[in-house]
């Protein structure tokens, strides 16, 4: 008896710790877990008090091993979890005539339901889903990532790191792979390599990467084209397709040149209208990800969409939507629409321009009701003077020396 207790207490410390964080998520996983491995449907309302308790009942009314269902609900409790939805987007160019009835047999045939592995990952209870009229191929597995010993070059299947679960959808008509289900960009290439090797001639998929595309873009201007595009899809791009943008509340910026600070996330309300945000964006400092409240009304289907999005541009790009109560179809077609407005900004040859011209006329009159910031500006301007008329550099400096005494 004293060992079946400690199991128990053992069991309800782990529990309690892991599900202070993600606890939708976590809650979600343990009751499609008595579904599909004891048919039982089960609703705990994201409330972790009820959840232990029916395990707790469970394991004393029904013949189980109590030590089976701690293992196995353990090991649901130790994957690794996102905050919110996130989608990571790549493209996939297809062999030329390669028609869809064709990617499915490949598909078909290349993920029957075996096991595969790719270096460290092995993925598992995989299961394939399609939709032949709107031309979608969703592939759902399991991963799990092992020790890979330097020394033998094998993987230890004794010795597991993490563990999780992916989704990934062929979008066949706009050649897009969206994967989802997990923030864990090392499984999301790991699938991506796997299917690559599946495809191999028949097609190729390739990570979007905005940051690299804009960067090549860039046009001889004053501020980064990245940060342009971010201006333009929240102040303006948005709006034209019927989102409202509730407010700015994260951005993550990164300038190389800077002399000391390099990286900055800053969090908030509104955040565009905070001078230190301008000056970021002044001194040319590139967004890298910026997260919005977002929503949308749909009066001819009679709903609304709100959410918490957040565009990581650091990597492939990733769109993450939070504190969502929409559907999963729904959070798919936020996605894309997105997806499509950006790769829209990066193709156009306006967007920089554009971005400029909001910034200017839209946020940078904000800085000036910082006085640090007016300051700044106005030394700014006093030394591109002293450039531009280098014969007058007296003159000048003895204008704005006496406008600084007036505004002192």
């Amino acid at each position: 008896m004293g060992k079946l207790k400690l199991s128990i207490t053992k069991f309800e410390s782990v529990f309690t710790r892991k599900t202070k964080h993600n606890t939708k998520k976590r809650i979600e996983a343990i009751e499609s877990y008595f579904l599909e491995k004891h048919d039982l449907e089960v609703d705990f309302e994201d409330d972790q008090d009820k959840c232990l308790a029916f395990v707790m009942q469970f394991i004393q009314d029904d013949d189980v091993s109590e030590e089976a269902v701690f293992n196995e609900i353990l090991a649901i409790l130790e994957d690794r979890y996102s905050i919110g939805e996130p989608f990571f987007i790549a493209n996939v160019d297809f062999e030329e005539g390669l028609t869809f009835e064709a990617l499915e047999e490949i598909i078909s045939q290349k993920f029957d339901g075996t096991a595969l592995s790719q270096d460290s990952f092995e993925f598992t209870d995989i299961q394939i889903t399609k939709d032949l009229i709107e031309k979608y191929i969703a592939i759902t597995c399991r991963y799990t990532e092992y020790y890979l010993n330097p020394l033998t070059d094998h993987i230890e299947k004794e010795r597991s790191l993490l563990s999780g679960n992916l989704t990934v959808q062929f979008d066949f008509d706009s050649k897009l792979l969206i994967t989802t289900k997990s923030s864990y960009n090392k499984a999301v290439n790991k699938i991506i390599e796997v299917m690559n090797g599946a495809l191999w001639s028949k097609a190729v998929i390739k990570g979007f990467y905005a940051q690299n595309r804009m960067r090549n873009k860039a046009l001889e201007i004053e501020y980064d084209p990245l940060t342009l595009l971010v201006i333009n899809l929240v102040f303006k791009k948005l709006e034209e397709a019927s989102y409202i943008v509730e407010g700015v509340n994260s951005l993550i910026f990164y300038n190389n040149g800077a002399p000391r600070i390099k990286n900055a996330k800053l969090g908030g309300i509104d955040l565009f209208q905070d001078s230190d945000i301008i000056e970021r964006i002044s001194n040319g400092d590139r967004i890298t990800s910026v997260s919005i409240k977002i929503s949308k009304e749909y009066p001819e289907e009679d709903r609304n969409v709100q959410a918490d999005l957040t565009i990581d541009f650091r990597g492939m790009l990733k769109i993450i939507l939070n504190e969502s109560t929409s559907i999963e179809y729904e959070l798919n077609e936020i996605t894309h629409e997105i997806f499509h407005l950006i790769n829209q900004l990066i193709v156009s040859e306006d967007t920089q321009t554009e971005g400029t011209t909001i910034f200017t006329d839209k946020l940078l009159p904000n800085a000036f009701k910082a006085r640090t910031f007016y300051d700044f500006y106005i030394d700014k301007i006093e030394s591109d003077l002293k450039i531009l008329l280098a014969d007058k550099v007296q003159e000048i400096e003895k204008y704005f020396f006496q406008e600084k005494i007036k505004r002192k």
